[in-house]
């Protein structure tokens, strides 16, 4: 079946890949890991197999209301803590004098730190200090744990491949144990669209993901797939052009790359063209699009010799990929998004009020192959549903109703 320039039949499916337990299981929850609970962690909560377990290894005991603070970030010395007791509390003496210059003898978790830095696993600041209070970072926690796996033994440092996350550039200072730590399946990071992830590797951690951290790296458990390092996103273009300035030159008045364009609502529609000469004919259209919903976004190429917008908002270079889109609705008449910064993965349902398009897409170059998958539905009232994939690059919606996610 064809429905005007874009729906085409298609069969698909859709796999939902769910994260398997790998690798042997050294340590397992026990029947009663009920009664190990806090009364701030629900059953329902996604952490509380794994904060159950730490209680269940006493690894933790909570605060002395009883409660665990799930949301709350973990400092360095209760990381120092965590680690010594995830070690089974072995004997250890430490120094009579201090060797960080703010933790002093009898401190809080003077033992804990200090049997830290006996085995490698902190070096403290250049300053001498350990700075027990600060909240630790995603990498300075991927650091800890890949330092404690090397001195147990359990590390495996042929990491191949650093480059996994938009955010952590291969050969920093902790790019290989985050590497390590994604590749173990104990953190995957963040969906950032276009089959990309960012790791976010200065953010603080919370006592919760903490605790599945721990939980994933001692048991094997819950464990994930690691990116797989082929993320490609959309080339960004540079500079901005005019949505009237007709037929220009590729090169010079407007550089290979991908823009965003939205319809001012003087005009009735936005039509662009890629065009591979300015002769005229037919063939020479690369791609084109005419748009009456809100949002356009085009991949120029290299290749392309000349680009013609008529009717269009300005041109510019769509966002850098990064954080996800916090919104839980979409409007049906968005035109075309980028997956990520204006729609995150998921499964969203919408209810169709009369003509309704979508559309996922592999590229924004235009081009028929372009489309993943799409379907269009002309029944007033009817339910439309989607999943949007993190590896997708970008949704089309047009005249549909209110997408709403679901998951």
């Amino acid at each position: 079946m064809q429905v005007g320039r874009r729906l085409r039949t298609f069969f698909t499916g859709l796999a939902v890949a769910l994260a398997a337990a790998v690798g042997s299981t050294m340590m397992t929850a026990s029947a009663s890991t009920a009664a190990s609970t806090f009364p701030d962690v629900p059953t329902t909560s996604p952490f509380y197999h794994a904060i159950s377990w730490l209680a269940d290894q006493q690894i933790t005991t909570g605060f002395a209301d009883g409660t665990f603070r799930p949301r709350n970030q973990i400092t360095r010395e209760a990381m120092a803590a965590f680690l010594y007791r995830l070690s089974g509390s072995p004997d250890y003496t430490p120094p009579s004098a201090p060797t960080l210059s703010d933790v002093p003898v009898g401190s809080a978790f003077y033992k804990e730190i200090n049997w830290l830095s006996a085995n490698g696993i902190t070096t403290g600041y250049p300053d001498g200090t350990f700075r027990p209070r600060n909240h630790i970072t995603r990498e300075a926690m991927a650091a800890f744990l890949h330092r404690y796996a090397t001195m147990t033994g359990t590390s495996d440092d042929d990491v191949a491949n650093e480059d996994l996350f938009l955010d952590v550039t291969p050969g920093s200072i902790f790019s290989a144990d985050i590497a390590w730590l994604a590749t173990s399946g104990i953190s995957t990071g963040y969906e950032a669209g276009s089959g990309c992830y960012t790791y976010r590797p200065r953010n603080a951690v919370t006592r919760e993901a903490m605790a599945a951290f721990l939980y994933r790296f001692e048991t094997g458990n819950d464990t994930g797939s690691a990116p797989t390092g082929k993320c490609s996103p959309a080339p960004r273009g540079s500079g901005s052009l005019s949505g009237n300035a007709g037929t220009v030159r590729v090169g010079s008045a407007i550089k290979p790359g991908t823009y965003q364009s939205t319809r001012p609502k003087s005009s009735i529609l936005c039509y662009w063209e890629r065009l591979s000469s300015a002769d005229g004919e037919f063939d020479s259209i690369l791609a084109n699009d005419a748009v009456i919903d809100s949002k356009s976004i085009v991949t120029i190429l290299p290749g392309d010799a000349y680009f013609h917008t008529d009717g269009c908002g300005t041109w510019t270079p769509i966002p850098k990929l990064g954080a996800l889109s916090s919104k839980t609705t979409i409007s049906g008449t968005a035109g075309t998004l980028l997956v990520g910064p204006d729609i995150r993965p998921g499964t969203y349902t919408s209810t169709n009020p009369d003509s309704c398009y979508w559309a996922r897409l592999s590229n924004f170059t235009g081009v028929f192959d372009a489309i993943i998958a799409n379907d269009i539905s002309t029944t007033v009232g009817a339910s439309m549903v989607v999943t949007v994939l993190n590896s997708d690059h970008g949704f089309v919606t047009e005249g549909c109703g209110t997408w709403k996610l679901a998951d």
